[in-house]
C-alpha cells in the first residue's frame, strides 16, 4: 500500500465528519444523522462514474483477450459490485487496482454511523481504543481463518485495518472546530516527522530481514497506524496553519494565485483523476509530464460526462 493512502483516508475521515462536527460546534439540536439520505447522496455522487470505470476496463480486457468467462469471472463482477472485492485476495487487486480503497470506503461510511455512536457513548478516547481493537481482530481473524481453512483474507486492504486512521480525519475536524482540545504536541510538525520516520525505519528493518519472521509480523500490524498517526499530526499543524494565515492575509490573495486556483480546479474532478489514471498510465508510455497531462485531460472529460451531472443533481435537492 502506497503512503498516499493514508492521507487520502484521514482526509476522507475529516469530510464525511464535517456536517456532524459543524452541527454539534453550533448546538444545532434539530440536526439527525440520516442513514437513507447519507446512502442515498454517497450513491448517487460515487457510484455511477465506478461503474463506468468497471465498464471501461473489463472492455479492455475483452478487446486484450484477457478475460475469462467462468465462475470466478461472475463473482469478481459481483464482488466488484458490492464493493466486497477487499474480502477476496483474488479480486482485491483483479479488476483495476486501484478499486481496493474505494471499496474500503464505503465499508467505512457503513462504520461511520458506529462510529459516531460510539464517540457520543464514550468519548474518542476508547472510540480510537476500539477501533484500534478492531485491526488487531481482523488480523487475528485473517491468521485464523488462513491457518484452519486456508482461506487468504486481505488484512491491510480491509476497513476494519485502517478504520483507526479514518477515525482520525473525524477527530481532526472536531479538534479544528473547538469541540474537542488536542495536546499541543500532536500539531507539531517535528513529532509527526518523527512518528513517519519511525514507520518508514520500521518498513526498512523489516526489508532487510527479508519480511518475515516475528518481526514482519509486527511490521503489517503497526506500519499503518504509524503513517496514518504521523500524517493527521503534520495536517493538523497545517490546517492551524492555514486558518492563522487567512485571519492574517486578505483572502483575495487566494484568489489571484494561480497555482492554487490551478490545484483547486484539479481537486474538482480529483475522484475522475483517481479512477482513470492506471488505465491511462497502462496505454501511455510517454514522458511523466506529457502522461500526467493526458491523464489531467482524459480525467477531466470523464468528470464532464460522467461525474459531474450527478454532482449537479445533488446540488439541486
Amino acid at each position: 500500500m502506497v503512503t498516499q493512502a493514508f492521507i487520502f483516508f484521514r482526509y476522507s475521515g475529516f469530510c464525511i465528519h464535517l456536517r456532524w462536527a459543524k452541527a454539534k460546534a453550533k448546538n444545532d439540536e434539530n440536526f439527525k444523522l440520516d442513514f437513507v439520505s447519507f446512502w442515498k447522496r454517497r450513491i448517487i455522487r460515487l457510484y455511477p462514474a465506478y461503474l463506468v470505470t468497471l465498464a471501461i476496463c473489463l472492455s479492455i480486457q475483452y478487446f486484450r483477450g484477457e478475460l475469462v468467462f467462468s465462475s470466478f469471472f461472475v463473482w469478481d463482477i459481483v464482488s466488484h459490485i458490492l464493493m466486497i472485492h477487499n474480502f477476496d485476495a483474488r479480486t482485491v487487486y483483479s479488476i483495476n487496482g486501484v478499486l481496493w480503497t474505494l471499496a474500503i470506503e464505503e465499508q467505512l461510511y457503513l462504520a461511520y454511523f458506529l462510529l459516531v455512536f460510539l464517540r457520543e457513548k464514550f468519548g474518542w478516547k476508547y472510540t480510537m481504543l476500539i477501533c484500534v481493537l478492531a485491526r488487531i481482530g481482523w488480523f487475528a481473524l485473517a491468521f485464523a481463518l488462513n491457518k484452519f481453512i486456508g482461506y487468504q483474507l486481505p488484512v491491510i486492504e480491509s476497513s476494519m485495518a485502517n478504520w483507526c486512521i479514518w477515525a482520525l480525519g473525524a477527530v481532526s475536524i472536531e479538534a479544528m472546530l473547538g469541540i474537542i482540545k488536542l495536546p499541543k504536541w500532536m500539531s507539531s510538525i517535528s513529532i509527526g516527522c518523527l512518528f513517519l520516520i519511525l514507520a518508514a525505519t520500521v518498513q526498512l528493518i523489516d526489508l532487510k530481514l527479508g519480511n518475515t519472521g516475528i518481526f514482519n509480523k509486527f511490521t503489517w500490524l503497526v506500519y499503518q497506524p504509524l503513517w496514518g498517526f504521523g500524517f493527521f499530526v503534520i495536517i493538523n499543524r497545517f490546517v492551524k496553519s492555514e486558518i492563522n494565515w487567512f485571519k492574517e492575509k486578505a483572502t483575495h490573495y487566494s484568489n489571484k494565485n494561480y497555482t492554487i486556483k490551478f490545484w483547486a480546479f484539479v481537486g474538482v474532478f480529483s475522484y475522475s483523476l483517481y479512477l482513470t489514471h492506471e488505465i491511462i498510465l497502462d496505454f501511455v508510455k510517454s514522458p511523466i509530464i506529457l502522461a500526467v497531462l493526458i491523464c489531467l485531460l482524459f480525467s477531466w472529460v470523464f468528470y464532464l460526462i460522467f461525474e459531474k451531472p450527478f454532482v449537479q443533481y445533488l446540488a439541486k435537492k
